[in-house]
């Protein structure tokens, strides 16, 4: 883990960047392709993180760690990141416009491979379709 910077900009927020996206139809994609750069923040753990995608936590819990351990195990066996967990857990994104939010599964292992730097995952996407207003 990362050292804590209280002044570093969190990551971004789909709930403060787009407010009403819980109430706009959502349809689910299936796997996608995705490209990292476009997986730009997350629904619902934006302050678990720094914009960077380093990890902005302070608790250091027992399960915290055992997760990161178990992910970054995976990763030194030669799996990817998002080959970790197998088919029923993928990672997880929302599609709003042109940019990606990581749902509810899948932050470390994105946070992971923006570090490895790689250039695509496979993921879970549901679209989510605004209205235009």
């Amino acid at each position: 883990m990362d050292s804590i910077n209280v002044n570093k900009p969190k990551l971004r927020s789909l709930d403060a960047e787009h407010p009403s996206w819980r109430q706009m139809a959502h349809v689910q994609m299936g796997l996608q392709t995705v490209q990292l750069p476009k997986i730009v923040g997350s629904a619902h753990r934006h302050m678990d993180f720094y914009e960077d995608w380093t990890d902005a936590r302070t608790d250091d819990s027992e399960k915290d760690k055992a997760r990161w351990d178990r992910i970054l195990k995976a990763v030194r066996q030669g799996k990817r990141p998002d080959d970790i967990g197998g088919p029923g857990q993928r990672i997880h994104l929302f599609k709003l416009g042109e940019n990606y939010w990581v749902g509810d599964d899948g932050n470390r292992r994105v946070a992971l491979a923006k570090r490895m730097k790689l250039e695509e995952l496979l993921c879970e996407v549901s679209e989510v379709l605004d209205s235009g207003g």
